[in-house]
């Protein structure tokens, strides 16, 4: 009785099949039974290869042939580039705006004017390749002419900013050379 059941379910299944490729909601609507059975049933038509599956996890369809299963899958993976490429734009976005916010809040920390940032997102038409040497050394030389007046903006020194005076050298160097002399004599210097 019980198999009886499932090949009507199985013949109603392949019978929905026919027009294109489903999902297992879609199948289980036409069939009229629970999801969870129609999956059942579908996994047992495709271990019997009577059914092929194609698409990513969570977006499968369900084909009768391997050649419209194969066709779905190529469709598939290219949907699946395009989404995961405009999510990285969308993360690289949202990135720039936290940024601009975060510098913005510490200008005003400092007492700073607002700077107005550009968040759109960067557009280069130029490709990269091996660069000229000859554009390169134009480049790295650079020009002052008397006309041009250079104003360096005042900045507050960083946490751990330190400047030693003159001639000064760092505890660490005076332990090494310690070591170096107490290695050199014998005798210890500590």
């Amino acid at each position: 009785m019980r198999t009886a059941k499932q090949g009507e379910l199985k013949a109603k299944v392949l019978e929905c099949l026919k027009d294109g490729g489903l999902f297992i909601a879609d199948i289980a609507k036409a069939i009229d039974r629970p999801a969870s059975l129609t999956d059942g049933i579908v996994k047992n038509c495709i271990n019997t290869g009577v059914v092929f599956v194609a698409g990513i996890k969570g977006h499968r369809k369900y084909f009768l042939t391997k050649d419209e299963a194969d066709a779905f899958e190529l469709i598939a993976h290219q949907v699946r580039e395009e989404r995961l490429k405009a999510s990285k734009e969308r993360t690289l976005a949202n990135e720039r705006a936290r940024n601009a916010r975060r510098c913005e809040r510490e200008r005003a920390a400092r007492g700073l004017a607002p700077v107005k940032v550009n968040l759109a997102p960067k557009k280069s038409g130029v490709k990269l390749g091996k660069p000229d040497p000859k554009k390169l050394h134009l480049a790295a030389t650079i020009v002052w002419p008397e006309t041009v007046k250079v104003q360096v903006c005042p900045r507050f020194p960083d946490r751990f900013a330190f400047e030693p005076p003159k001639g000064w050298k760092g505890q660490i160097t005076r332990d090494q050379r310690a070591r170096w002399l107490e290695a050199a004599s014998g005798a210890s210097v500590y």
